[in-house]
């Protein structure tokens, strides 16, 4: 969360001689919330563009809460995100598995790209959400992965299931498999989320900083009119 304060505009003060001491705190407190709706416009705009958005969520995540005191020295404004996620984006983090298996990334493939397109700029397809696939086969111990992987084929051909979980030496995942159920022969086997990692870096894409800066350069713009408000409200734009 960052916060926008009156530091910004101050300078603009000495430059109104004719001005109510009443009207002023008016004043101040328009310029800062109509400075952070302005951040909250431009960082949905850099969502919209720059991210991968399943829907509007993202987006109407970004709330404002409003300063309403008339005390200049505490009149603070706020912008940011309700979504914890959106932390993450602007700060980096990382994310770990959860039980026994890696941390499921969604292959190029499962967004409907070329199996070789990287980066993946799409979210996975419907079907491919993780909570619509179901593996029908539960792997148990066996002597080796090649010997666990052809009895999970097996199975996964014999009772038509779509999807099964291979193990390979350096990869591990959910793959998306076609085949002949009478002659057990495998027509197509596409991995759709990769879970060999055990955590994975979530590297920082800003979207709050940016709105935040360009929102400054704008300050100056912001302060005059809410300035200018004030003076046509008491009559006194007539005097500068």
């Amino acid at each position: 969360m960052f916060k926008i304060k009156t530091d910004l505009i101050k300078k603009f003060e000495s430059q109104l001689k004719a001005f109510k001491d009443r009207a002023l705190p008016f004043a101040t407190k328009n310029a800062i919330n109509s400075a952070a709706f302005t951040a909250q416009k431009i960082s949905r705009e850099i969502i919209q563009k720059e991210f991968v958005n399943r829907n509007t969520f993202t987006q109407r995540s970004i709330r404002v809460n409003k300063t309403n005191s008339l005390n200049i020295n505490e009149q603070e404004s706020e912008v940011g995100s309700i979504a914890d996620y959106m932390r993450t984006q602007e700060e980096g983090g990382r994310k770990t598995k959860k039980g026994k298996h890696g941390v499921p990334l969604p292959t190029s493939f499962s967004a409907g790209l070329s199996e070789n397109a990287k980066p993946r700029t799409k979210t996975p397809l419907p079907r491919f959400k993780m909570k619509n696939i179901k593996l029908r086969y539960k792997r148990h111990l066996y002597s080796s992965k090649k010997q666990a992987n052809a009895v999970a084929i097996k199975q996964a051909l014999r009772f038509q299931s779509k999807y099964v979980y291979l193990e390979f030496k350096n990869k591990q995942g959910i793959f998306q498999i076609t085949g002949s159920q009478r002659t057990k022969k495998i027509r197509s086997l596409k991995m759709i989320y990769d879970l060999s990692r055990t955590s994975v870096r979530i590297p920082k894409h800003e979207w709050l900083m940016p709105a935040v800066e360009q929102t400054q350069k704008k300050m100056s713009n912001l302060y005059l009119k809410a300035l200018k408000d004030q003076l046509i409200r008491h009559n006194l734009f007539k005097t500068i």
